[in-house]
């Protein structure tokens, strides 16, 4: 199905090429994307898929005739709701439903998002504290390169 944020971070994580990332990010946009047209398509399905119901009668207290609950048809609440459906959501009416194609922006979500990408991306804190306390230049500098890198690769505009 569609990835999820932990997916994108996971290939984040493991330092996965810029073209695969982007496949990640356009999946896990699209499924969000998305999940409106499938709740509405599960919802019009079950609607349609009811049997017409007797009218429900009010219930009044025999005591104090008090109404305690109103009479109501759940035949015309259900059509009510299928016509509201099918009015946000038209494709619905057709007897093959074509859902319109969605369109998402990764470049703007990974903009938005940058310090998730960068937290993702960004080397274990252990390498630095293990090169602090060696006090190893070398890989501080591979470490302070590879943050650099990180920033380069997600920037914040």
């Amino acid at each position: 199905m569609y990835k999820t944020l932990e997916d994108v971070n996971r290939v984040i994580t493991l330092g996965k090429p810029d073209s695969v990332i982007d496949k990640f990010v356009d999946s896990y946009l699209t499924g969000i994307a998305i999940q409106p047209y499938l709740a509405a398509e599960a919802e019009y399905g079950a609607l349609k898929a009811q049997d017409d119901q007797p009218d429900v009668e009010a219930v009044i207290d025999p005591e104090t005739e008090e109404v305690i609950s109103e009479a109501y048809s759940p035949n015309q609440i259900r059509d009510e709701r299928t016509v509201e459906l099918v009015a946000e959501y038209p494709y619905l009416a057709e007897e093959e439903w074509v859902r319109p194609a969605v369109s998402v922006d990764v470049d703007g979500w990974k903009v938005k998002n940058y310090v998730k990408l960068r937290q993702a991306a960004y080397p274990s804190q252990a390498v630095f504290l293990d090169a602090w306390v060696k006090n190893d230049t070398e890989a501080l500098e591979a470490y302070r390169t590879a943050c650099l890198a990180v920033k380069e690769t997600y920037p914040k505009e």
